[in-house]
């Protein structure tokens, strides 16, 4: 307890009036004072603006008062980062002190000026004894409270109750208390004692950040997730336990609690994350119950004497260093550390890695410390479902590789600096993070995932990408900025082109549609910067087509790619906006479009937005569709040069006139590049023509 040099006891009789009773004593020398009776947030208000009024304060003693609700509030701040759809004012919270607990909110103001209020009513002194919160989230502490008592009538400390009280030492909670808030004790750095803590059952974010208490709490059903752990750096935290049921332990929540020596986790918890004990090295027995699934990054590094370890069957990743400086009991063979089914490490040594079957994981990287330039091969197991990020980052002398059946997933950069020339992606893929084959020897892909995502996973040196039959999605930015891309060869099963699926392959100039094939939506950007294709012939097929497929964004001349011509099949019926944009595609003199009834395309333009922007060549429609084109609006362009011309006659023979630079170049109705004409309708330098 305080020393209490100044002690004060006052009853109120009156809620309110706590400022009146105190001008006749010396309340700027009280260093103790003892409330009783009827008090409201006003005199709470009073208590918090201490500094010049109750500036020596260093004991309080709430313990008997009666809340009594009134209309002020005792604290407010506005939130700066947040707002109405990007619209009016920061919303504002305002605090009242009341016997309930309840949030009610207006909005106030018309669009410009809309504010969103916030009402806490809470008996639990939410940012009862910090300083003030500003528009950035920054808490000022109280400077002189050493010791504090809670009144009986809150069960739960409030939110940044005590934040940066940096010489508060005691606090009496009240018998039966259960949770403590967000926050509620941070850095409160000399707080070694707490009483009444043994019903505490839910721990906020950042509760006990920094103090130096060594408490028993009940078991934990739930520890609050923020940036701050719940226990982070408290040194004197000798034991905790977890009730069966606790969903997870957050990041960092025990960090540097050196003095933990025991830990037993139940199965309830599905993830121990990140840092969550890292740096307790007295931990010396750690039991995790069987339903555990993920070891976040770094969950237990630097637990130095942590031998005795007993992990459940049901792991299915492990993070990065997370039994870096432990004496795990690791399984090893042929220099690979095992945790049950899941890859580890690899010495140092090793250079024909073989990872032993019945592996379903291997971790992030999963490298030593010294990197793995020297393997030359490596063994995949057909059990492996997960390859972890940077797991093999540098292996320069591994040449080739083969990816299991089965596989579900590849970190970022797992096999970036490999010496790989090229690779097949397993049908069973569903994520390939990005860099994964940032690999600069790398040319050929074979995809055959079927759906999965991938944004941006090959180096800009692959030529050539085939996609498998059974693939039904290009994913988006599947092959973005591979500059050296000259060739894809689609499937006949793909029924879709991702968004920006080769935005960047400049050097993309032939594409090999499947014929007969499923393609139904090119999704937007699909081809943006593409610098090699003079004449895009979309297939047969296609229904959607979406915005700003080509083009680059730039105006300038040295920046307009070659296309020249564009075929749209007669089954579109969606193009979104600027299919021909003005910024990178002025070069294109004729759309030729075999669509007969046109409908209003571009589901996504509004007014001022036109499929075609300023193009000003020819649009050749089928014979007897111009009005039908001219009378829908969407299918015209902000150009007024834009012409509407009709090809073919009642015998399906078409004339739309073409350059001569593109002689003798013939395609099917699939949009396939042939070398000679077949019997049917074949597009030979954009015009239908009928051999017989």
């Amino acid at each position: 307890m305080a020393e209490q040099k100044n002690h004060v006891k006052v009853n109120l009789t009156e809620a309110g009036s706590l400022q009146d009773v105190l001008m006749d004593t010396d309340y700027d020398r009280i260093d103790s004072l003892t409330i009783s009776g009827k008090f409201s947030g006003v005199d709470l208000a009073y208590l918090k603006k201490g500094s010049g009024r109750l500036a020596s304060l260093e004991f309080i003693d709430l313990t008997n008062i009666e809340i009594v609700e009134c209309d002020e509030p005792y604290y407010s701040w506005t939130d700066i980062d947040s707002s109405i759809g990007g619209y009016g004012n920061p919303p504002v919270h305002f605090y009242y002190l009341s016997n309930t607990e309840y949030t009610t909110s207006e909005q106030t103001g018309a669009l410009a000026s809309q504010q969103t209020k916030f009402y806490h009513h809470t008996p639990n002194l939410e940012f009862g004894f910090c300083g003030t919160k500003d528009s950035w989230g920054s808490i000022n502490g109280n400077y002189t409270l050493k010791e504090v008592r809670m009144p009986k009538v809150s069960k739960q400390v409030g939110e940044y109750m005590c934040t940066n009280c940096q010489v508060l030492e005691r606090v009496v909670l009240p018998e039966g208390c259960n949770q403590v808030g967000n926050r509620a004790f941070w850095r409160c750095e000399k707080l070694t004692d707490i009483v009444n803590t043994e019903k505490i059952d839910s721990i906020g974010a950042g509760a006990f950040y920094y103090t130096q208490i060594d408490a028993q709490f009940a078991p934990l059903k739930y520890i609050g997730k923020e940036y701050y752990g719940a226990f982070d750096n408290n040194t004197r935290l000798k034991a905790i336990s977890f009730a069966d049921g606790i969903p997870f332990i957050p990041k960092r929540a025990f960090a540097d609690c050196y003095s933990l020596e025991e830990l037993a986790i139940p199965g309830s918890v599905e993830s121990i994350g990140e840092s969550a004990f890292e740096g307790c090295s007295g931990l010396k027995k750690v039991s995790i119950g069987e339903g555990t699934k993920t070891l976040e990054a770094y969950a237990f590094k630097n637990c130095s004497q942590a031998s005795d370890f007993t992990m459940p069957s049901t792991i299915v990743a492990i993070g990065q260093k997370a039994f870096d400086n432990v004496p795990f009991p690791f399984e090893v063979e042929d220099g690979v550390s095992y945790i049950r089914n899941i890859a580890y490490s690899v010495s140092k040594e090793t250079t024909n890695i073989v990872i032993r079957e019945g592996t379903t994981i291997i971790v992030d990287y999963f490298r030593n410390e010294r990197g793995i330039s020297s393997v030359t091969s490596v063994s995949l197991p057909s059990t492996l479902k997960g390859i972890g990020s940077y797991a093999f980052t540098s292996a320069r002398s591994l040449s080739s590789i083969t990816l299991p059946e089965g596989l579900e997933y590849i970190g970022e950069h797992a096999f970036d600096g490999a010496k790989l020339s090229s690779i097949t992606i397993p049908s069973t893929v569903t994520s390939i993070g990005e860099g994964a084959f940032s690999c600069e020897n790398m040319v050929r892909v074979n995809w055959n995932a079927v759906d999965a995502i991938a944004k941006g996973p090959f180096s800009s040196s692959i030529e050539k990408i085939t996609f498998g039959e059974g693939v039904k999605r290009v994913p988006d930015e599947l092959m973005s900025n591979c500059s050296g891309l000259v060739r894809a060869i689609f499937s006949s099963t793909i029924e879709e082109i991702g968004t920006g699926a080769f935005s960047g392959c400049e050097s993309l100039k032939r594409i090999d549609w499947a014929e007969n094939g499923a393609l139904k939506k090119i999704g937007g950007g699909a081809f943006y910067y593409n610098m090699a294709i003079e004449e895009f012939v979309f297939p047969e097929g296609v229904q959607e087509i979406g915005n700003y497929v080509f083009g680059t964004g730039s105006y300038y001349a040295s920046k307009q790619t070659p296309l020249r011509s564009i075929t749209i099949p007669s089954t579109v019926t969606h193009i979104g906006y600027y299919l021909v944009p003005n910024a990178g595609c002025q070069n294109v003199e004729k759309i030729i479009s075999y669509v007969e009834n046109p409908q209003p395309i571009g589901g996504d333009l509004s007014e001022g937005e036109y499929a075609f922007d300023y193009f000003g060549g020819t649009l050749y429609v089928p014979y007897g569709t111009k009005e039908k084109y001219e009378a829908q609006p969407s299918w015209r362009s902000r150009n007024k040069a834009m012409k509407i011309e009709e090809f073919g006659i009642p015998d399906g023979i078409s004339t739309p006139v073409t350059s001569e630079k593109n002689s003798n170049v013939t395609y099917n109705l699939q949009g396939q590049r042939m070398t000679e004409t077949k019997k049917g309708f074949n597009i030979i330098n954009s015009k239908k023509v009928l051999v017989r």
